[in-house]
């Protein structure tokens, strides 16, 4: 029999392995996946809703669009009854 059949020789290792063990872990290893397609999503779709909700606290005037925070569009939704209508 051969030396490495018989299971006597050291276990090979590769250069470059000595990762800390929390590297090593399932868990890490699917967040580090998905973490770049995360934030791109966060990015895309969080980040425009946040935008049409502060717009929702401005008030436009014809081409001008006045950034002090307001209720006013709130106020005006909730009042008149076209909106109500409307939803």
């Amino acid at each position: 029999m051969t030396v490495a059949a018989e299971g006597s020789s050291p276990p090979l290792r590769m250069a470059g392995s000595r990762r800390s063990p929390l590297l090593q872990s399932e868990a890490v290893q699917g967040f580090a996946l998905i973490s770049p397609t995360f934030v791109y999503a966060l990015i895309l779709l969080v980040l425009p809703i946040l935008v049409v909700i502060a717009h929702s606290f401005w008030t436009q005037n014809y081409l001008t669009i006045d950034h002090t925070f307001t209720l006013e569009n709130y106020r005006i939704a909730l009042t008149e009854p076209i909106y109500r209508d409307l939803l």
